[in-house]
């Protein structure tokens, strides 16, 4: 099964909730009470991947292999983009809240990840 077939199966490529954010992939948004934030495609792609792992650990090879796959990235490449998404997402390496690094191994998210369905999305725009 793809990583797209996957994220299809769990119901994340139509949008989650992470905290207080309303993730909304195809439109590379974020949401939350603050307005919208936009993210690069890298990042949402780095996002809803970290999203379908958790709670567990995604490792470094795992991410590389799911959101660059085929191509070659340094690892700076992945830290500047889990760093953008930290600032997006209003959080912090040092003490996070939202997204861990795991030394030598990968990322984990650390809020629960709730699938959007489609009843729930349209309520939310009926508001």
């Amino acid at each position: 099964m793809t990583g797209d077939e996957q994220l299809n199966e769990n119901g994340l490529n139509r949008g989650f909730r992470l905290g207080d954010w309303t993730v909304r992939p195809g439109s590379g948004v974020l949401e939350s009470h603050d307005g919208p934030v936009h993210l690069e495609p890298k990042q949402m792609d780095l996002l809803v991947f970290l999203a379908h792992r958790a709670p567990e650990v995604a490792s470094k090879e795992e991410i590389f292999g799911a959101v660059w796959p085929g191509s070659y990235v340094a690892e700076v490449g992945l830290k500047r983009n889990v760093s953008q998404l930290r600032r997006a997402l209003g959080d912090d390496a040092r003490h996070p809240r939202i997204i861990k690094t795991i030394p030598k191994r990968g990322y984990q998210l650390l809020i629960p990840v709730v699938p959007i369905d489609a009843s729930q999305d349209e309520a939310a725009a009926d508001d």
